[in-house]
């Protein structure tokens, strides 16, 4: 198929308009939306339909966001679930500007071997059943967390890509626990940030249906009931060690469709939303309501599996050429993202992401030239090209959550607008279809900095993450050689340099397929204080979210 397709931005308009009434229909893993009548929380009884409405006693607290996942501590992605509703907490926690503070341990070492990292324990702290937090209990839930992990007894083994140990020990007189590494990890403060390495009762969690009930940590809420994928119904830890928690309950919705989440702040039935569409702000504003947002630490992006089609140069970078990234973002999510194509963001000016050319512009018709050029073309006259003698069919996996389903209906109609056939599947979670390699591009929306810096989002693309984690199946030396100078460097400056030469590798090879840069956000009503969204998007639901004064 040679020459471009009749008026190719008309086409798009119209198939964005489509891709976005259809989004109107999905649903958050099966769970209801306000719009058939079992989406948002009741009122409690004390809240008002208005932004600028007065608290009166309000003992409990409704949340809408945009997901309700299970609360395994010790699966990658759930463990976030646990620490944004406030049921765990870490030893070291970041602030505002990434800095490592103290949170469970007042305080951190390393010895001159770069290897032996000791953590010294905030006295008085408990778990939510009332048992002390001991140095030997912090041992146990980080052992349990690598048990649970290890590939050999059926686990994922993500967390071998932040750090391996060789020893941990536990001093409860001295309230320290000592981890030796197996190598250097300069970021080892941030690792211990993270929320799957947050602290839970192991003992107390072997006895418990994780995937319902949740952990036993030390947050200043628990779990009183979960219904998969739709809600949570929350109450006050009794037992909370870092002051008030303000509210007896929280009742926490999956709503999935960002229009209906705004709708829900402005009829009252909800005090805090998530993830609100960029266009809708303005409105929330002008009517009183707290508006905490927060843009370009967060990446909403695709593996691009190169063991199938997307692994042909010449076809992937066509396809990256055939994303109109400004439409996408700006007129297909309403601003929820910003357009971009390192996966460093450019504002990351220390990583080099403001000074890598964009070689991948929109340019359909170039994408065009180089497929002909390629000899990937039409040759049965079907509309649809070809490569080794074969159709070319490709499949976006995709999942609802942040409108990465929009941005993957957008890019499938601008890709088959080259010739190449090009589908999207909906599924409620990525993971298995990442590990098992089922994809052609399938979609992930990540902090890039969630250790403090990006080692653990570029290992991603190492060859020694194995696919369990390499979900691409990227093989490149040259970045293998970078990564692993990167992975035991402990100098900042020089951190910065290999940092940097891992952006430009991955742009310049078209291995990364941007969505952009989501620009997300909390929202609240003005009866609410404290509901901000940090930049590394850990800590949603805290005893700082609070009755206004």
């Amino acid at each position: 198929m040679k020459g471009a397709p009749m008026n190719l931005k008309k086409l798009f308009v119209i198939l964005l308009a489509l891709c976005m009434a259809a989004s109107l229909l999905t649903g958050c893993g099966g769970g209801s939306t306000p719009a058939d009548g079992g989406g948002t929380p009741a009122p409690s009884g004390d809240s008002k339909p208005s932004g600028d409405s007065k608290p009166s006693g309000k003992t409990q607290l409704n949340i809408v966001a945009d997901w309700a996942g299970v609360p395994n501590p010790y699966d990658l992605n759930a463990s976030w679930t646990c620490m944004r509703i406030g049921l765990t907490e870490a030893l070291v926690r970041f602030g505002d500007d990434s800095s490592y503070q103290p949170w469970l341990a007042d305080s951190w070492s390393v010895a001159d071997d770069d290897l032996t990292w000791t953590f010294v324990l905030h006295p008085g702290v408990r778990f939510q059943n009332g048992e002390d937090l001991t140095a030997t209990k912090v041992k146990e839930s980080i052992e349990a967390l690598y048990k649970a992990q290890d590939p050999a007894n059926g686990g994922a083994g993500d967390v071998l890509t932040f750090m391996e140990y060789t020893s941990i020990t536990a001093d409860d007189a001295a309230g320290t626990v000592t981890i030796v590494t197996k190598e250097p990890v300069p970021d080892m403060p941030g690792v211990m940030a993270y929320p799957l390495f947050a602290i839970s009762d192991a003992a107390a969690n072997a006895k418990r249906d994780l995937l319902t009930e949740g952990p036993v940590g030390t947050g200043p809420y628990t779990v009183v009931s979960y219904t998969t994928d739709h809600d949570y119904q929350l109450a006050k830890n009794q037992n909370y060690w870092d002051g008030t928690v303000p509210f007896e309950t929280v009742s926490w919705v999956c709503v999935p469709e960002p229009g209906s989440r705004y709708q829900a702040l402005l009829d009252g039935s909800a005090d805090v939303a998530s993830h609100i569409q960029a266009s809708d702000l303005p409105a929330l504003k002008d009517a009183g309501f707290n508006i905490s947002n927060v843009s370009g630490a967060r990446t909403g992006y695709y593996h691009v599996n190169f063991e199938g089609p997307m692994g042909n140069d010449a076809l992937r970078k066509a396809v990256f050429m055939a994303i109109d990234d400004e439409t996408v973002c700006n007129i297909t999510t309403g601003g929820s993202y910003t357009a971009g194509y390192t996966p460093l963001a450019p504002i990351y000016t220390q990583w080099g992401g403001d000074k890598i050319p964009d070689n991948t512009a929109y340019d359909p018709a170039g994408a065009m030239k180089i497929l002909d050029d390629a000899g990937i073309v039409d040759s049965d006259n079907d509309g649809w090209r070809e490569l080794d003698g074969k159709k070319v069919e490709l499949t976006y996996v995709s999942n609802s959550s942040r409108q990465m389903n929009e941005i993957s209906q957008a890019h499938a109609s601008l890709i088959q607008a080259i010739g190449i056939d090009c589908k999207v599947q909906t599924v409620d979670s990525q993971g298995d279809y990442m590990r098992s390699g089922n994809f052609d591009m399938v979609n992930s929306n990540e902090i890039v900095i969630a250790t403090g810096d990006p080692t653990n989002f570029l290992s991603h693309w190492y060859t020694g993450s194995g696919t369990g984690y390499n979900y691409a199946r990227y093989s490149n030396p040259e970045f293998d050689k970078v990564f692993e100078q990167l992975k035991t460097e402990m100098n900042t400056e020089k951190r910065y340099e290999l940092i940097s030469e891992l952006n430009r590798i991955l742009t310049e090879n078209c291995v990364v397929l941007l969505g952009g840069y989501y620009n997300f956000n909390i929202c609240s009503a003005s009866t609410i204080t404290g509901a901000v969204n940090p930049p590394c998007d850990f800590y949603w639901l805290t005893k700082d979210i609070k009755p206004a004064a």
